[in-house]
Formats: C-alpha cells, structure tokens, sequence
C-alpha cells in the first residue's frame, strides 16, 4: 500500500511539474523577438553613425567597432534564423579604446536576449520573420558603415 501511495505522488509531482511549462503565445513571442531586434538596432546607430568621440574614443575605432559587432549579429542572426549568411567579410579588429568596451558588453547581453527570444520562438513553434527582417536591416547597416569607413 506504502508503495502504492508513493508511486501515486511520484506521479502527481510529474505530472505538477510538467504542467509548469509556460503556455505559448505566438503573438507575445514575435512582439519578444521584434523587441528584442529593435533593442539590437537601436544600439547600433550611436556607434556607426557616430560624427564625433564617443566615450573618448575616435570616431573611426567607433565606426571600426560597429562593424565588428555587425559583422557578428548578423553571423547569430543567420545562425538562429537558418538563413544562409549574406557575403560579408570579417576584417581583423582590436578594441583599443576602453570606453567602447561598455558598448561590447552592452552588445553580448543583446545577443543573449535574442538567443532568448529566439529560443521561445522555437520552444512554441512559432513561425515568424522578425529574424529574416533583422538580418536585412543588420546587413543594411553593415555596408552603410563599411562606406563610412572606407572600404
């Protein structure tokens, strides 16, 4: 009977926990994700159209930097999407200036959000274009800023 009634709760506590799991709303999910990508935006338009210092660094090693953190979204952005990676190159860059470093961390929790979202959208099954539409825009931005730099 010991056995029994174990064996009873054993199930119910599965069972409780399986239950726990957050129900999925394709709608919040793609607002999460579009969120998250306006944020990802957001944060680089200080820097790759940067007309003067910024934290004290010049605006070139700004510009340098954008490209850098665009070049690797749009590599994430492609990943989680299954879209094939548009022809862009990596040129070698090193972060000399200090005060841009608070720009990379910013730019590393982004991309932890978006995983995040990206995640979820998975997890629902949720089909959506807010990584195909970010990929655009990053790519966009990309070039806009290899213009500026020269290149």
């Amino acid at each position: 009977m010991a056995s029994k009634t174990l064996l009873f709760v054993a199930f119910f506590a599965v069972s409780a926990l399986a239950s726990v799991e957050p129900k999925c709303d394709c709608g919040a999910v793609f607002t999460n994700l579009r969120a998250v990508s306006d944020d990802i935006l957001g944060f680089f338009f200080p820097l790759a159209f940067a007309e003067s210092e910024v934290e004290g660094c010049a605006v070139r090693e700004t510009h340098e930097l954008a490209e850098n953190l665009l070049y690797k979204a749009i590599v994430k952005v492609s990943e989680l999407s299954g879209t094939p990676v548009p022809h862009i190159t990596e040129r070698p860059f090193a972060l000399n200036c200090a005060g841009l470093k608070p720009s990379v961390e910013k730019f590393d929790v982004l991309v932890k959000e978006l995983e995040a979202a990206h995640a979820e959208s998975v997890r629902c099954k949720c089909r959506n274009t807010a990584l195909e539409s970010l990929l655009v825009r990053l790519s966009g931005l990309y070039h806009n800023v290899q213009k500026s730099i020269g290149n």
